[in-house]
């Protein structure tokens, strides 16, 4: 696989995540408008990132 195609590979596979947790988040919140979806969304990779950066950290 080029790297071009790993690149690829990478952003379709961030790209569904990022739509499998917006799912949640909307199934976890019905009522929710698109921007309190998008503001939930960001809380979440905000909190993996420090979660993530904790973890490094520790290593």
């Amino acid at each position: 696989m080029s790297p071009e195609q790993r690149v690829l590979a990478g952003l379709e596979q961030s790209e569904l995540a990022i739509r499998v947790v917006e799912d949640g988040i909307r199934d976890q919140n019905p009522l929710a408008d698109d921007v309190t979806i998008k503001r939930l969304l960001s809380e979440r990779i905000e909190l993996m990132r420090r979660l993530q950066n904790r973890t490094l950290a520790k290593t």
